[in-house]
């Protein structure tokens, strides 16, 4: 019997403008936190580099229940939004919301679960678990390395790992381990920058 491995390659890609021939950011984030206990605001810019396009908003966190309110300015929505940590490492969203629609309010209510969810202990990266066909899945990942006071880099991709699967073929007498290669995607690569 020979051991065989189908998954010795890694496939790396990325849809960045980091790694053109004219390298900038993705999306340029301006943050300016203030706390007014009970409340903290967090005041957001952002900038999409290839499409021009700026979006802006007021993100507002509880510190009684922990929730987050997001006020979406150009769609005219107030959102709050709250994780209910469950075993497992599952996560139950309970999501509120009301968005004026010509003179109408128009609320909503959702209930809804996110498995594979881990976010670091400092809030700097975060990794959730992406469903794919097959049992197969990948994980969309984001993580910020801090690179001066106030200024980080944020870097956004996918990770899709080879399928733990073992076959043996007794007319060959081969056993091949693991299906598929290691593939990285780099999505975007931002600028954040706390003022």
């Amino acid at each position: 019997m020979r051991l065989r491995s189908d998954h010795p390659q890694v496939e790396l890609s990325w849809g960045t403008q980091l790694f053109s021939d004219r390298p900038k950011p993705d999306v340029l984030k301006l943050r300016k936190r203030v706390t007014a206990w009970p409340l903290e605001f967090t005041f957001k810019a952002d900038y999409t580099t290839a499409t021009r396009d700026f979006s802006y908003g007021l993100m507002c966190r509880d510190a009684v229940v922990k929730g987050d309110i997001t006020i979406n300015m150009p769609q005219q929505q107030v959102q709050y939004r709250k994780k209910l940590p469950l075993s497992g490492g599952a996560v139950l969203v309970v999501d509120a919301s009301c968005r004026l629609e010509g003179q109408k309010l128009r609320p909503d209510f959702a209930l809804s679960f996110e498995f594979g969810t881990h976010s670091s202990a400092r809030g700097d990266g975060s990794a959730v678990f992406v469903g794919g066909g097959h049992g197969g899945g990948s994980f969309d990942v984001q993580q910020r390395f801090k690179v001066a006071k106030g200024m980080a880099l944020e870097v956004c991709g996918n990770v899709r790992l080879p399928s733990p699967a073992a076959r043996y073929s007794p007319e060959s007498g081969h056993l091949v381990l693991g299906e598929g290669a290691l593939c990285l995607h780099v999505a975007q690569v931002n600028a954040v920058v706390h003022v």
